[in-house]
């Protein structure tokens, strides 16, 4: 038989789990600052994106610009990648870019509340399917681009023409 290791409790930090409760409903992906300080995670139902600050365990909670495609689920934020100053965040059902400033997030209380937000910028991705396709991001570094992907509905496989790399 294999043991698991346990979680951590009191001031014990190796050899175990650290479990951390996060401050929204479905939580869908997360990505480490480039400083190891930090974990950035897209929350799909909140319609948010959290920073857990490893060493103060503790959440601070940056809302997203509101949905402009009506949805049942939000924009639903999915990809979520840290690339130097920024947070770049991809939002499934709504299928935009969402970049967020890190440095003013950290510095302004203007970031997390509802609406405009001078910490964000939203870049609609131009889709030539309708939305519910796959929509993927990748950061290829050595340039400095930020690239995405997306590929054709489901319900429409052999249309090539629909998929899109930029």
């Amino acid at each position: 038989t294999t043991s698991s290791a346990p979680y951590c409790s009191g001031i014990q930090t190796t050899g175990c789990f650290r479990k951390v409760e996060v401050p929204f409903a479905l939580p869908t992906q997360l990505a480490p600052d480039p400083e190891g300080t930090s974990l950035w995670i897209s929350g799909g139902l909140a319609n948010a994106v959290a920073r857990y600050n490893i060493a103060g365990n503790s959440f601070q909670t940056f809302p997203l610009p509101p949905a402009h495609i009506p949805s049942f689920i939000t924009s639903f934020p999915w990809e979520i990648r840290v690339f130097g100053n920024f947070v770049y965040v991809l939002e499934f059902s709504d299928g935009d870019l969402v970049r967020l400033n890190r440095q003013t997030a950290a510095s302004t209380g203007q970031c997390t509340t509802q609406g405009s937000s001078p910490c964000m910028v939203e870049l609609p991705i131009p889709l030539r399917a309708p939305l519910f396709t796959s929509l993927w991001m990748d950061i290829e570094a050595s340039t400095n681009r930020l690239w995405f992907q997306t590929s054709t509905p489901l319900n429409d496989q052999f249309a090539p023409a629909a998929a899109v790399v930029g």
